[in-house]
């Protein structure tokens, strides 16, 4: 799969299975400059705050700003019309309404994090979808301890587990069938070396996005009723995204 890490002004790219850093540890030719992305003179010049992954559309977060990408697995896609807009057109109230530090698309379900707290969003491919009941809910439910109590500053899907980034350390967390999960032995750790990037991010990243591999197969449609399809491989996805 590929996956893209965000850090100030620069990015890399790297090519990695489900669990891992991958190998080496960046494509070749990164870092390069956000710019590469061509999101325009002002959007994310310096960096982003967040990014989603959601099927044919990446999200990117910079303060109370988003854009929507169309986009394939690899490259920076096209913009599309009528972006960068507002994040209150995601209809949240009070929360993130001057930006977020991370979001995490999982299944059926999206998740934002701001601070000490997170929502649960129910939506498709594109558009704002709705915040579950009882959100927002402080980030303590997640269960990590003292990591990430006061915040997190990038999460990453990566189909059986998810990682998560504080600083200069990171977890690995494997999501079972309800709750959050369980964060697997040996987490927290740091990220350098561990992801073997060099200087690039040893002091934490700002974000970090999924963006697909060959073999995985969403139908959209059936997203809703709580289906993906992973490697050719049918889920009850409600039952792994809690």
């Amino acid at each position: 799969m590929y996956c893209y890490f965000f850090k100030g002004n620069q990015y890399i790219r790297v090519q990695r299975g489900r669990t891992g850093p991958g190998s080496p540890g960046m494509d070749p030719g990164y870092p390069a400059s956000i710019s590469a992305w061509d999101w325009g003179s002002s959007f994310g010049a310096n960096g982003i705050d967040a990014a989603l992954w959601s099927g044919s559309k990446c999200y990117f977060f910079k303060g109370n700003q988003y854009i929507r990408v169309t986009r394939g697995d690899t490259g920076p896609g096209t913009v599309d019309a009528g972006y960068p807009a507002p994040i209150s057109n995601w209809g949240w109230g009070a929360f993130g309404a001057n930006g977020i530090d991370a979001a995490l698309w999982s299944g059926p379900k999206c998740y934002f994090f701001k601070g000490s707290q997170y929502i649960r969003v129910s939506r498709g491919e594109t558009g704002p979808g709705t915040v579950d009941p009882g959100y927002p809910a402080p980030i303590s439910k997640w269960g990590w301890g003292a990591f990430g109590t006061n915040g997190i500053d990038a999460a990453l899907f990566s189909e059986t587990v998810d990682y998560f980034f504080s600083g200069d350390e990171y977890i690995r967390v494997t999501r079972g069938s309800t709750g959050p999960g369980k964060v697997d032995a040996g987490y927290p750790a740091k990220i350098s070396p561990a992801w073997a990037w060099g200087t690039f991010g040893e002091n934490g990243i700002d974000e970090a996005l999924y963006s697909g591999e060959p073999g995985l197969s969403i139908d959209w449609s059936q997203v809703a009723e709580g289906v993906v399809t992973i490697a050719g491989i049918t889920i009850k996805a409600i039952q792994l995204f809690a």
